[in-house]
């Protein structure tokens, strides 16, 4: 139809409350002990407000890309914290270059 206005097909939501939203951090090998994993950044992960994560590993040296889910966020420090050589680094929000993070995550 001519000179007919098309309704906006975007879905307007009502403005939500995103206090609660989980946040993004990455497991960073300063040394692999087991010469597995590698070092870097080898594993992507979410924390929940209640400390529950989940966990995704790169897989950039065996191809796994494996997903756990934890109790805690102190349960991947436990179990893969190698005694302070890997260490859990969360991102602030909006933050895109992983590239200089993973280089140098202390300096970012």
């Amino acid at each position: 139809m001519v000179g007919t206005a098309v309704p906006d097909p975007v879905l307007q939501l009502p403005a939500v409350d995103i206090s609660d939203r989980p946040h993004v951090f990455a497991l960073v090998r300063n040394s692999d002990p087991s010469g597995i994993s590698g070092i870097g950044i080898v594993a992507w992960g979410v924390m929940y407000n209640d400390n529950k994560a989940v966990l995704r590993w790169r897989g950039a040296t065996t191809g796994v890309q494996q997903i756990c889910v934890f109790d805690s966020i102190y349960d991947i420090e436990t179990i893969h914290g190698h005694g302070g050589g890997t260490q859990i680094v969360f991102f602030p929000e909006g933050y895109t270059d992983a590239a200089r993070f993973a280089q140098n995550p202390m300096s970012s």
